[in-house]
């Protein structure tokens, strides 16, 4: 079975979560916590920060 290395952040403020809701794929409208593969070029850390900071925002 393949494997890939993925990152994700679960961030709380004020009781709120951060999350985002796909917009494409199989889970289409499903929501999620921010996070992905990691890109090659960057760390662990660095990559769950670009993932956390480059969807749009929902607190739900």
């Amino acid at each position: 079975m393949k494997q890939i290395e993925v990152v994700a952040a679960i961030i709380c403020r004020e009781g709120k979560y951060f999350a985002t809701q796909r917009g494409y794929g199989e889970f289409k409208d499903y929501w999620e916590f921010p996070g992905g593969k990691i890109i090659t070029q960057l760390s662990t850390s660095q990559c769950t920060a670009f993932c956390a900071l480059s969807v749009p925002v929902i607190w739900c």
